[in-house]
C-alpha cells in the first residue's frame, strides 16, 4: 500500500544560564515523540486506519548544582502536552468513517549527573521518567448512514491512554584538542 506522508518535523529549543558559581538554570521545549501517517482513502486497510497524528510537546525546567569542579547534579520537572487524531473507515455503505480527536497533559521528572574524572574527559548520565498520557472525554465523530444514527450517535466521547517511555542517556566526551571534541552517546 502507498502512503501520502509529509515529514513530521520535531523542534528543539534549549536555554541555560549560570545563576551563580554553584547553580545553573535551564529550560527545554522539545518534541521527542510524535509523527503522522496518511494512507489513501481506498487502501485495503482503511477499516483499520486511514490517518493518524500524534504529538507530544515537552516543557522541561531544570536546575543543576556544581558539587565541585568534577561533579554536578541536576533535577527538573517535565510538563507534557499531547494531541491525538485518528481517522478510519467504517464497514457501512458509502463513505462511513469515524474521527477520534483528543488532548491530554501530565507531569514527569528528569535527573542528571555530570562527572569529569580527568581534565579532558567528561561523562554524563540523564534519566527522563515515563509519562502516562491520558485522553479523557476525547471527541469521536461518526459519519454513518442516517438509518444508524439512532444506534450510534454522530458525536460521542472516548477515553484512552498512551505511555511515553522513560529515557536513559549516557554520554562520554573527550576534548582531543582545544578546538576538537569527540563524543559518543547511548540512548535507551
Amino acid at each position: 500500500a502507498e502512503m501520502d506522508n509529509s515529514p513530521s518535523t520535531p523542534f528543539y529549543f534549549y536555554f541555560a544560564a549560570r545563576a551563580c558559581k554553584l547553580v545553573s538554570l535551564g529550560v527545554g521545549v522539545y518534541t521527542p515523540f510524535g509523527s503522522s501517517a496518511t494512507w489513501f482513502d481506498d487502501w485495503a486497510g482503511k477499516l483499520l486506519i486511514q490517518n493518524i497524528a500524534l504529538q507530544a510537546i515537552y516543557v522541561q525546567p531544570t536546575v543543576s548544582f556544581n558539587i565541585n569542579d568534577k561533579l554536578g547534579i541536576g533535577v527538573g520537572l517535565i510538563y507534557v502536552y499531547g494531541s491525538f487524531e485518528l481517522n478510519k473507515a467504517l464497514n457501512y455503505s458509502g463513505d462511513a468513517n469515524v474521527q477520534l480527536k483528543g488532548t491530554g497533559s501530565n507531569f514527569g521528572y528528569n535527573l542528571g549527573l555530570f562527572f569529569k574524572p580527568v581534565e579532558n574527559w567528561s561523562v554524563g548520565i540523564n534519566y527522563r521518567s515515563k509519562i502516562m498520557m491520558e485522553v479523557t472525554d476525547g471527541d469521536a465523530y461518526f459519519n454513518i448512514p442516517q438509518s444508524l444514527q439512532g444506534t450510534i450517535p454522530v458525536e460521542n466521547k472516548f477515553d484512552s491512554e498512551l505511555p511515553l517511555p522513560a529515557n536513559l542517556d549516557v554520554g562520554i566526551a573527550v576534548q582531543a584538542t582545544e578546538k576538537f571534541k569527540v563524543a559518543i552517546e547511548f540512548d535507551w
